[in-house]
This record gives C-alpha cells, structure tokens and sequence, in this order.
C-alpha cells in the first residue's frame, strides 16, 4: 500500500515513515503543499496522510485539490492538527478528508 506523507516539518515526517515502513507501507515524503498535490496526482497514493498547515497550501486546499482531481484511486485523508481551538479547520478536515 503507498502512502504519502505531506509535513513541512522533517523529524515528524521521518518518524511517521520510519513507523509505517515498519509495518509494511511504502512511504513517499513532501513538505509543500504545492507539491504534495502534484505528488499525489502522479503517485495514486492509497492514503495521504496530511498536516493541515503546510507552506504554499495549506492542507484544507491540498485535500479540495486532490479530490477536485481524481485519478484511479479516490485516497483516504487523515489530518493532523495539535493545537486547540481550530473547530472550523476539523470541520473542513471532516467534510473533505470523507
């Protein structure tokens, strides 16, 4: 199963791929949110796993995009968000991520 990986910050991103190659996955890392769209539509990934603040786009927009875009595969999208009080982004990260 491929996984992409879309965090802006390295260490987290590593250990997330350090742990899912662990189990299996093939992982492919991107740190932009620009390019985490592009990977995605060339990859076909099964999952995305996706932070919601990322530098070009944020991951609210990167997850509109991939599915405005569908390819073979229709990806699952979780979300990783550690601060408090962002209700509207969960909201979106609810009705986007499916």
């Amino acid at each position: 199963m491929d996984v992409l990986v879309v965090e802006d910050e390295q260490e987290i991103a590593h250990l997330i791929q350090l742990y899912l190659e662990k189990e299996g996955f093939t992982v492919h890392l991107c740190h932009h949110g620009t390019q985490a769209v592009q990977m995605a539509q060339t990859l076909q990934p099964d999952v995305v796993v996706l932070d919601l603040m990322l530098p070009g786009l944020d991951g609210l927009e990167v997850c509109a995009q991939i599915r405005q875009k569908p390819g073979d595969k229709d990806p699952y999208i979780p979300y990783g968000d550690c601060q408090r009080g962002r209700t509207r982004s969960h909201y979106w990260a609810l009705h986007w991520g499916r």
